[in-house]
């Protein structure tokens, strides 16, 4: 009974994860149940689990999901074998989009120093869209494997040993080395998703290299110091040395000079076709006006930039230096009749051709409160623009994720959109009139103009 009543704690209810396309799209697919398969993950260091329907590696709102739904007419015994999945490391998904990749965050604060012991482990979605319980492994192995590191035949030499223990030692050594070599990585500055997906990668030589380990541990059998001694030089074969985390470091710093270098080749005319995660390491000044030589306020100071085109939908993600939870409102628009000025916005540009555009402009409008404050939430009030004409409805989710915003834009809503591919050439820009006035303004843009 004990186990019983402890089990159903854990268990609520589970959010269908939609596209975010309009209605009828969202009415066309089938909501569909896959399982997922943790080995070597322990349960305890499970922070949340989410498909990344905008693709920026990190669970943002509207993507989060739990681990187990129970639905009303389950009788007992699907309560109870739900319930022992659960136990066996198998948690429910159901989704719309079983493809979208699939983010696992960590929180392990007793081993790993930053980042408040979190990080994040990326996985590919599921293979098919129609296998109602299709299975799919969450595992460091299978990271690897799902990264491009490693091969799914060397992977299940390590996945398949003869001796349970053995297995179980070898998951243990894999997470030990993991939170270790990003332990060390973050040590050297690099942000945790690169050192992250710096260790996979790392990880993932070694096991190639030295896949003859797994054939060791299995001559091993049942002799426990066997086994332990090689799970150790399985160990320290995986962690990081100071010399190859130096190495790391360099080749990540070469990395993102290189993708400047690529990314300001080509622009043109204050245009740039998106290529990657894009940089704007200058915290830019202002080059005129009443501001000039003044650092442009860190809100609207762009940091990183990323455009991700499918056929059906248009995805951008726009990084701020700081991008606070609130924002002053320096003027009422509606009192003026301008409603067409706005104090903050955040946009993206994309050249069709020599002489059509279409902008996508998160604005934000000011209003003064009952108290005559003018105060506002940054997402409370945001709206899309095609040009200079305002669309309000369907196929539009703007999210605002710590310092990022986020445009997800289904292409039926406006027929140039549909003219938008990967290579359509886009510019960015930001603006903020200081204390309302029009005339008065910070603004950054990449690229450059």
């Amino acid at each position: 009974m004990k186990k019983f009543i402890w089990s159903l704690s854990i268990i609520v209810s589970i959010l269908g994860l939609a596209s975010c396309g309009g209605g009828s799209s969202k009415e066309a697919k089938e909501l569909l149940q896959k399982i997922l398969q943790f080995k070597g993950i322990p349960q305890t260091i499970l922070a949340n689990i989410c498909q990344d329907s905008n693709r920026d590696g990190t669970c943002g709102v509207g993507e989060l999901f739990t681990k187990v739904t129970i639905n009303k007419g389950d009788s007992l015994d699907d309560i109870w074998r739900k319930i022992s999945l659960t136990d066996d490391g198998k948690y429910f998904l159901q989704t719309y989009n079983p493809e979208l990749p699939i983010l696992v965050e960590l929180q392990d604060i007793d081993k790993v120093t930053y980042d408040d012991g979190k990080f994040t482990l990326t996985f590919n979605g599921f293979k098919t869209k129609e296998d109602d319980n299709e299975t799919k492994e969450i595992s460091i192995l299978e990271s690897m494997v799902d990264a491009n590191a490693l091969s799914k035949t060397v992977a299940d030499k390590f996945r398949t040993l003869n001796n349970p223990e053995a297995q179980d030692k070898y998951y243990t050594a894999l997470l030990d080395s993991l939170e270790r070599n990003i332990n060390t990585l973050r040590e050297k500055s690099l942000d945790s998703k690169t050192a992250v997906k710096a260790t996979i990668k790392e990880m993932a030589d070694e096991t190639r290299d030295n896949q003859e380990q797994a054939d060791r541990i299995n001559s091993c059998e049942n002799n426990q110091t066997c086994i332990d001694s090689e799970i150790k030089n399985i160990k320290d074969e995986l962690i990081i040395t100071e010399d190859e985390a130096n190495s790391i470091t360099t080749n990540s710093s070469n990395s993102s000079e290189e993708n400047s270098t690529n990314n300001s080749s080509t622009s043109e005319g204050g245009w740039i076709v998106p290529n990657g995660v894009m940089k704007d390491t200058i915290h830019d000044k202002m080059m005129g006006g009443n501001h000039k030589g003044e650092t442009i306020p860190e809100f609207i100071d762009l940091k990183e930039m990323s455009v991700d085109v499918t056929d059906t939908n248009i995805i951008v993600t726009m990084t701020m230096v700081n991008l606070p939870n609130k924002l002053v409102y320096n003027r009422d628009t509606r009192d003026n009749n301008d409603s067409y000025f706005f104090e903050y916005t955040w946009g993206v540009d994309f050249k069709i051709d020599n002489n059509h555009t279409v902008d996508l402009l998160a604005a934000i409008i000011g209003h003064n409160s009952s108290e005559g404050e003018k105060i506002g939430v940054v997402s409370d009030i945001i709206i899309l623009y095609f040009g200079h004409s305002p669309y309000h409805g369907d196929g539009i989710n703007i999210t605002i994720n710590g310092n990022s915003i986020i445009f997800n834009v289904s292409k039926s809503i406006n027929k140039d959109l549909n003219r938008v591919t990967s290579s359509t050439k886009v510019k960015f820009h930001t603006f903020h009139a200081y204390n309302g006035n029009r005339d008065d303004t910070y603004d950054d843009s990449y690229p450059k103009f």
